[in-house]
Protein backbone atom coordinates (compact mmCIF):
# COMPACT_ATOMS: atom_id res chain seq x y z
CA UNK A 1 0.00 0.00 0.00
CA UNK A 2 2.95 2.52 -0.68
CA UNK A 3 4.49 4.15 1.87
CA UNK A 4 2.92 5.27 5.37
CA UNK A 5 2.18 8.81 6.48
CA UNK A 6 4.89 9.50 9.50
CA UNK A 7 4.35 13.14 10.55
CA UNK A 8 7.86 13.25 12.62
CA UNK A 9 6.79 16.84 14.47
CA UNK A 10 3.42 15.99 15.38
CA UNK A 11 4.96 12.39 16.73
CA UNK A 12 7.76 13.81 18.73
CA UNK A 13 5.29 16.60 20.14
CA UNK A 14 2.93 13.85 21.33
CA UNK A 15 5.88 12.34 22.89
CA UNK A 16 6.38 15.35 24.69
CA UNK A 17 3.47 16.18 26.22
CA UNK A 18 3.49 12.67 27.51
CA UNK A 19 6.98 13.13 28.94
CA UNK A 20 5.80 15.77 30.58
CA UNK A 21 2.29 14.83 32.08
CA UNK A 22 4.49 11.69 33.40
CA UNK A 23 6.69 14.34 35.10
CA UNK A 24 4.08 16.24 36.88
CA UNK A 25 2.59 12.62 38.66
CA UNK A 26 6.19 11.71 39.59
CA UNK A 27 6.91 15.09 40.83
CA UNK A 28 3.95 15.52 42.71
CA UNK A 29 3.61 11.94 44.68
CA UNK A 30 5.48 13.71 47.72
CA UNK A 31 3.38 16.15 48.03
CA UNK A 32 0.72 14.34 48.24
CA UNK A 33 2.15 12.08 50.72
CA UNK A 34 2.72 15.08 52.83
CA UNK A 35 -0.75 16.44 52.53
CA UNK A 36 -2.12 13.28 53.47
CA UNK A 37 0.08 13.28 56.43
CA UNK A 38 -0.89 16.86 56.98
CA UNK A 39 -4.81 16.12 56.86
CA UNK A 40 -4.41 13.33 59.33
CA UNK A 41 -2.57 15.23 61.87
CA UNK A 42 -5.28 18.29 61.69
CA UNK A 43 -7.95 18.49 64.41
CA UNK A 44 -10.63 16.93 64.28
CA UNK A 45 -9.33 14.12 61.79
CA UNK A 46 -10.29 11.52 63.85
CA UNK A 47 -14.29 11.73 63.34
CA UNK A 48 -13.25 11.39 59.35
CA UNK A 49 -12.38 8.38 57.32
CA UNK A 50 -9.63 9.26 55.27
CA UNK A 51 -8.24 6.28 54.65
CA UNK A 52 -8.44 6.10 51.10
CA UNK A 53 -6.40 9.15 50.81
CA UNK A 54 -3.39 6.64 51.01
CA UNK A 55 -4.11 5.61 47.48
CA UNK A 56 -3.05 8.80 46.02
CA UNK A 57 0.69 8.67 46.03
CA UNK A 58 0.45 5.10 44.64
CA UNK A 59 -2.38 5.80 41.84
CA UNK A 60 0.05 8.87 41.25
CA UNK A 61 3.00 6.35 40.42
CA UNK A 62 0.49 4.17 38.58
CA UNK A 63 -0.31 6.54 36.07
CA UNK A 64 2.98 7.30 35.52
CA UNK A 65 3.75 3.85 34.51
CA UNK A 66 0.88 3.72 32.09
CA UNK A 67 2.16 6.81 30.41
CA UNK A 68 5.60 5.42 30.34
CA UNK A 69 3.91 2.29 28.60
CA UNK A 70 2.16 4.48 26.31
CA UNK A 71 5.33 6.22 24.86
CA UNK A 72 7.02 3.04 24.53
CA UNK A 73 4.37 1.68 22.34
CA UNK A 74 4.29 4.58 20.15
CA UNK A 75 8.00 4.57 20.25
CA UNK A 76 7.61 0.96 18.77
CA UNK A 77 5.12 1.94 16.25
CA UNK A 78 7.23 4.74 15.03
CA UNK A 79 10.48 2.45 14.13
CA UNK A 80 8.27 0.08 12.59
CA UNK A 81 6.43 2.68 10.07
CA UNK A 82 10.22 3.98 9.61
CA UNK A 83 11.40 0.07 8.65
CA UNK A 84 7.98 -0.11 6.58
CA UNK A 85 8.77 2.60 4.28
CA UNK A 86 12.68 1.95 4.12
CA UNK A 87 11.19 -1.60 3.19
CA UNK A 88 9.07 -0.38 -0.02
CA UNK A 89 11.59 2.23 -0.82
CA UNK A 90 14.08 -0.59 -1.48
CA UNK A 91 11.74 -2.31 -3.62
CA UNK A 92 12.49 -2.34 -7.39
CA UNK A 93 9.87 -1.23 -10.05
CA UNK A 94 9.21 -4.89 -10.98
CA UNK A 95 8.33 -6.18 -7.41
CA UNK A 96 6.39 -2.88 -6.93
CA UNK A 97 4.44 -3.79 -10.10
CA UNK A 98 3.65 -7.38 -9.41
CA UNK A 99 2.23 -6.34 -5.97
CA UNK A 100 0.04 -4.29 -7.57
CA UNK A 101 -0.94 -7.04 -10.34
CA UNK A 102 -0.97 -9.20 -7.07
CA UNK A 103 -3.51 -6.36 -5.44
CA UNK A 104 -5.81 -5.86 -8.33
CA UNK A 105 -6.19 -9.50 -8.41
CA UNK A 106 -6.55 -10.43 -5.27
CA UNK A 107 -9.55 -8.04 -4.68
CA UNK A 108 -11.24 -9.18 -8.00
CA UNK A 109 -11.54 -12.35 -6.81
CA UNK A 110 -12.72 -11.27 -3.20
CA UNK A 111 -15.24 -9.10 -5.04
CA UNK A 112 -16.59 -12.18 -7.04
CA UNK A 113 -16.57 -14.33 -3.97
CA UNK A 114 -18.40 -11.95 -2.35
CA UNK A 115 -20.68 -11.78 -4.85
CA UNK A 116 -21.57 -15.07 -4.04
CA UNK A 117 -21.46 -15.24 -0.23
CA UNK A 118 -24.01 -12.27 -0.53
CA UNK A 119 -26.53 -13.94 -2.58
CA UNK A 120 -26.24 -17.01 -0.60
CA UNK A 121 -26.68 -15.02 2.54
CA UNK A 122 -30.21 -13.86 0.85
CA UNK A 123 -31.51 -17.13 0.29
CA UNK A 124 -30.17 -17.88 3.74
CA UNK A 125 -31.76 -15.09 5.40
CA UNK A 126 -35.12 -15.97 3.81
CA UNK A 127 -34.89 -19.52 4.77
CA UNK A 128 -34.14 -18.72 8.71
CA UNK A 129 -36.53 -16.15 9.12
CA UNK A 130 -39.46 -18.77 7.49
CA UNK A 131 -37.65 -21.42 9.82
CA UNK A 132 -37.90 -19.04 12.52
CA UNK A 133 -41.56 -19.99 13.15
CA UNK A 134 -41.27 -23.18 14.19
CA UNK A 135 -37.53 -23.19 16.04
CA UNK A 136 -36.13 -20.11 17.71
CA UNK A 137 -32.70 -22.22 17.61
CA UNK A 138 -32.65 -22.67 13.87
CA UNK A 139 -33.17 -19.16 13.06
CA UNK A 140 -30.59 -17.92 15.98
CA UNK A 141 -28.12 -20.49 13.93
CA UNK A 142 -28.90 -19.38 10.31
CA UNK A 143 -28.71 -15.82 12.12
CA UNK A 144 -24.82 -16.59 12.89
CA UNK A 145 -24.17 -18.15 9.58
CA UNK A 146 -25.09 -14.98 7.96
CA UNK A 147 -23.64 -12.53 10.47
CA UNK A 148 -19.98 -14.01 9.88
CA UNK A 149 -18.35 -12.55 6.92
CA UNK A 150 -16.54 -15.58 5.70
CA UNK A 151 -15.11 -14.09 2.38
CA UNK A 152 -14.30 -10.84 3.98
CA UNK A 153 -12.42 -12.70 7.07
CA UNK A 154 -10.98 -15.47 4.54
CA UNK A 155 -9.25 -12.25 2.66
CA UNK A 156 -8.19 -10.27 5.43
CA UNK A 157 -6.35 -12.87 7.01
CA UNK A 158 -4.46 -13.13 3.39
CA UNK A 159 -3.19 -9.69 3.08
CA UNK A 160 -2.22 -9.76 6.87
CA UNK A 161 -1.39 -13.38 8.51
CA UNK A 162 0.63 -14.76 4.93
CA UNK A 163 3.88 -13.86 3.53
CA UNK A 164 2.42 -13.74 -0.31
CA UNK A 165 -0.54 -10.91 1.04
CA UNK A 166 1.92 -8.82 3.41
CA UNK A 167 4.35 -8.61 0.19
CA UNK A 168 1.42 -7.70 -1.72
CA UNK A 169 -0.23 -4.81 0.30
CA UNK A 170 3.63 -3.82 1.02
CA UNK A 171 4.61 -3.43 -2.54
CA UNK A 172 1.87 -2.68 -4.11
CA UNK A 173 1.33 1.21 -5.72
CA UNK A 174 -2.27 0.87 -5.10
CA UNK A 175 -3.62 0.43 -1.25
CA UNK A 176 -5.46 -1.85 -0.24
CA UNK A 177 -8.91 0.13 0.33
CA UNK A 178 -7.47 2.75 -2.45
CA UNK A 179 -10.09 3.74 -5.04
CA UNK A 180 -8.46 1.62 -7.65
CA UNK A 181 -8.66 -1.50 -5.09
CA UNK A 182 -12.80 -1.08 -5.07
CA UNK A 183 -12.74 -0.78 -8.61
CA UNK A 184 -11.17 -4.21 -9.34
CA UNK A 185 -13.43 -5.13 -6.34
CA UNK A 186 -16.59 -3.75 -7.42
CA UNK A 187 -15.92 -5.37 -11.38
CA UNK A 188 -15.06 -8.93 -9.23
CA UNK A 189 -18.51 -8.26 -7.90
CA UNK A 190 -20.31 -7.54 -11.05
CA UNK A 191 -18.75 -11.02 -12.83
CA UNK A 192 -20.07 -12.84 -10.28
CA UNK A 193 -23.75 -11.41 -10.35
CA UNK A 194 -23.33 -12.61 -13.53
CA UNK A 195 -21.76 -16.09 -13.06
CA UNK A 196 -24.67 -16.25 -10.43
CA UNK A 197 -27.16 -15.46 -12.71
CA UNK A 198 -25.61 -17.99 -15.86
CA UNK A 199 -25.64 -20.63 -13.39
CA UNK A 200 -29.54 -20.37 -12.29
CA UNK A 201 -30.59 -20.17 -15.94
CA UNK A 202 -27.92 -23.57 -16.31
CA UNK A 203 -30.16 -25.05 -13.82
CA UNK A 204 -33.56 -23.80 -14.70
CA UNK A 205 -32.75 -25.00 -18.32
CA UNK A 206 -31.46 -28.29 -17.85
CA UNK A 207 -34.28 -29.08 -15.38
CA UNK A 208 -37.18 -28.34 -17.69
CA UNK A 209 -35.23 -30.32 -20.72
CA UNK A 210 -34.46 -26.90 -22.98
CA UNK A 211 -30.90 -27.27 -22.06
CA UNK A 212 -28.05 -25.60 -20.06
CA UNK A 213 -27.27 -23.33 -22.79
CA UNK A 214 -30.12 -22.01 -23.13
CA UNK A 215 -31.15 -21.38 -20.19
CA UNK A 216 -28.20 -19.49 -19.79
CA UNK A 217 -29.40 -17.04 -22.83
CA UNK A 218 -32.35 -17.06 -21.25
CA UNK A 219 -31.32 -16.16 -18.38
CA UNK A 220 -28.38 -13.54 -19.42
CA UNK A 221 -31.09 -11.76 -21.30
CA UNK A 222 -33.89 -11.97 -18.28
CA UNK A 223 -34.19 -8.71 -17.06
CA UNK A 224 -36.43 -10.63 -13.97
CA UNK A 225 -33.23 -12.72 -13.36
CA UNK A 226 -30.73 -9.98 -12.99
CA UNK A 227 -33.23 -8.21 -10.86
CA UNK A 228 -33.82 -11.58 -8.33
CA UNK A 229 -30.20 -11.81 -8.57
CA UNK A 230 -29.35 -8.38 -6.95
CA UNK A 231 -32.76 -8.86 -4.72
CA UNK A 232 -31.32 -11.74 -3.56
CA UNK A 233 -27.34 -10.33 -2.89
CA UNK A 234 -29.29 -6.69 -1.25
CA UNK A 235 -31.10 -9.00 0.98
CA UNK A 236 -27.81 -10.55 2.29
CA UNK A 237 -25.39 -8.00 2.64
CA UNK A 238 -27.81 -5.65 4.66
CA UNK A 239 -29.12 -8.44 6.72
CA UNK A 240 -25.46 -9.08 7.75
CA UNK A 241 -24.20 -5.57 8.51
CA UNK A 242 -27.81 -5.18 10.35
CA UNK A 243 -26.96 -8.73 12.68
CA UNK A 244 -23.00 -7.53 12.98
CA UNK A 245 -24.55 -3.76 14.14
CA UNK A 246 -26.47 -5.82 17.15
CA UNK A 247 -30.15 -5.51 15.43
CA UNK A 248 -32.17 -8.57 15.97
CA UNK A 249 -33.34 -11.18 13.28
CA UNK A 250 -36.56 -9.50 13.12
CA UNK A 251 -34.95 -6.15 12.49
CA UNK A 252 -32.44 -7.30 9.98
CA UNK A 253 -34.81 -8.33 7.69
CA UNK A 254 -36.71 -5.33 7.47
CA UNK A 255 -32.97 -3.91 6.88
CA UNK A 256 -32.63 -6.71 3.89
CA UNK A 257 -35.73 -6.42 2.39
CA UNK A 258 -35.35 -2.23 2.18
CA UNK A 259 -31.92 -3.10 0.61
CA UNK A 260 -33.31 -6.07 -1.59
CA UNK A 261 -35.67 -3.53 -2.87
CA UNK A 262 -33.57 -0.73 -3.50
CA UNK A 263 -31.34 -3.11 -5.49
CA UNK A 264 -33.74 -4.87 -7.42
CA UNK A 265 -35.34 -1.44 -8.55
CA UNK A 266 -31.23 0.33 -9.27
CA UNK A 267 -31.05 -2.63 -11.57
CA UNK A 268 -34.62 -2.19 -13.14
CA UNK A 269 -34.11 2.06 -13.91
CA UNK A 270 -30.56 1.21 -15.11
CA UNK A 271 -31.69 -1.35 -17.47
CA UNK A 272 -34.36 0.82 -18.83
CA UNK A 273 -32.34 3.91 -19.23
CA UNK A 274 -29.84 1.81 -20.91
CA UNK A 275 -32.24 0.11 -23.25
CA UNK A 276 -33.42 3.95 -23.93
CA UNK A 277 -30.00 4.67 -24.95
CA UNK A 278 -29.74 1.94 -26.80
CA UNK A 279 -32.92 2.99 -29.00
CA UNK A 280 -32.07 6.71 -29.59
CA UNK A 281 -28.64 5.46 -31.23
CA UNK A 282 -30.65 2.89 -33.42
CA UNK A 283 -33.17 5.36 -34.64
CA UNK A 284 -30.52 8.09 -35.20
CA UNK A 285 -28.73 5.83 -37.70
CA UNK A 286 -31.91 4.47 -39.12
CA UNK A 287 -32.75 8.15 -39.85
CA UNK A 288 -29.60 8.86 -41.33
CA UNK A 289 -28.95 5.59 -43.03
CA UNK A 290 -28.30 7.66 -46.35
CA UNK A 291 -25.92 9.74 -45.05
CA UNK A 292 -22.19 9.22 -45.10
CA UNK A 293 -19.99 10.88 -43.56
CA UNK A 294 -16.40 12.46 -45.69
CA UNK A 295 -14.70 9.64 -44.17
CA UNK A 296 -16.91 6.98 -45.89
CA UNK A 297 -16.80 9.05 -48.78
CA UNK A 298 -13.05 8.73 -49.26
CA UNK A 299 -13.10 4.72 -47.99
CA UNK A 300 -15.56 4.03 -50.38
CA UNK A 301 -13.49 6.22 -53.44
CA UNK A 302 -10.55 4.03 -52.16
CA UNK A 303 -11.73 0.94 -52.45
CA UNK A 304 -14.05 1.00 -55.34
CA UNK A 305 -11.66 3.19 -57.51
CA UNK A 306 -10.47 0.11 -59.35
CA UNK A 307 -13.91 -0.42 -61.15
CA UNK A 308 -15.19 3.26 -61.14
CA UNK A 309 -17.42 3.08 -58.50
CA UNK A 310 -17.71 6.38 -57.24
CA UNK A 311 -20.73 8.04 -56.23
CA UNK A 312 -23.14 7.87 -58.98
CA UNK A 313 -20.45 6.17 -61.33
CA UNK A 314 -21.40 3.27 -63.58
CA UNK A 315 -18.29 3.39 -66.24
CA UNK A 316 -15.12 0.92 -66.00
CA UNK A 317 -12.69 2.94 -63.74
CA UNK A 318 -8.92 3.84 -65.75
CA UNK A 319 -6.55 1.88 -66.42
CA UNK A 320 -3.68 3.75 -67.61
CA UNK A 321 -0.40 2.42 -65.77
CA UNK A 322 1.26 5.59 -66.09
CA UNK A 323 0.59 8.25 -63.45
CA UNK A 324 -0.32 11.13 -65.70
CA UNK A 325 -2.45 8.97 -67.62
CA UNK A 326 -4.15 7.91 -64.38
CA UNK A 327 -4.81 11.31 -63.07
CA UNK A 328 -5.91 12.28 -66.68
CA UNK A 329 -8.19 9.43 -66.23
CA UNK A 330 -9.56 10.11 -62.91
CA UNK A 331 -9.91 14.30 -64.00
CA UNK A 332 -11.66 13.03 -67.14
CA UNK A 333 -13.30 9.85 -66.53
CA UNK A 334 -17.23 9.95 -66.84
CA UNK A 335 -17.38 6.36 -65.79
CA UNK A 336 -14.89 6.55 -63.02
CA UNK A 337 -14.79 8.55 -59.66
CA UNK A 338 -16.48 11.37 -60.62
CA UNK A 339 -19.99 11.64 -59.48
CA UNK A 340 -22.69 11.31 -61.94
CA UNK A 341 -20.90 10.07 -65.06
CA UNK A 342 -22.39 7.34 -67.17
CA UNK A 343 -19.77 7.19 -70.15
CA UNK A 344 -16.96 4.65 -70.18
CA UNK A 345 -13.46 5.61 -68.48
CA UNK A 346 -9.84 6.53 -69.78
CA UNK A 347 -8.06 3.14 -71.03
CA UNK A 348 -4.59 4.85 -71.26
CA UNK A 349 -1.93 2.68 -71.37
Amino acid sequence: MARLNYDEIEVNSALEQLTQARNTFSSNTGGLTSAISMISGARGAQYIDYSSLSYGPQAATAIAEQVDSISTAIKARVDAVLQYNADYDSMGWGQKLLSTIGMGASKFFEGLFGAGEQIVDGFASVIGWVGGIFSSDFKNAVGEFVKKDYVGDAFQNFYKNTELGQTIVKGSIMGEDSFGAKVFKIAGTAIGYGMAIAAGGGIYGAATGSGWTAGVALAKGSLGAQMFAAAAGGMGANVQASLKSGLSYDESMVQGVKGAAIAAGTVFVVNKALSGVKNMISKYKANHSGTSTLGDNADDMLNNSSGGNGPGGNGPGATGTEDDMTQEALKNSSGGNGPGGNGPGATGT
